[in-house]
């Protein structure tokens, strides 16, 4: 079962809360956080070693999301 949690995203002088999807049974070999092109721009977020991805959603659409 997936499990949705509100999230508050503080980085410098922006802050964003969001809603989160954890629990979902997507795995990793490494720890991932994939987050929304759109929350990145919006809190001036982009760490070395991150990369914009494609992503295919459950529902079959497709995402680009920042792999961080």
């Amino acid at each position: 079962m997936a499990i949705r949690l509100k999230l508050k995203i503080v980085r410098d002088n922006n802050e964003l809360t969001i809603r989160a999807l954890v629990s979902s049974g997507y795995e990793t070999v490494k720890p991932e956080i994939l987050l929304p092109s759109e929350i990145t721009e919006k809190l001036n977020l982009l760490p070395s070693g991150s990369e914009v991805k494609e992503y295919a959603l459950a529902d079959g659409s497709l995402a680009k999301l920042i792999r961080i």
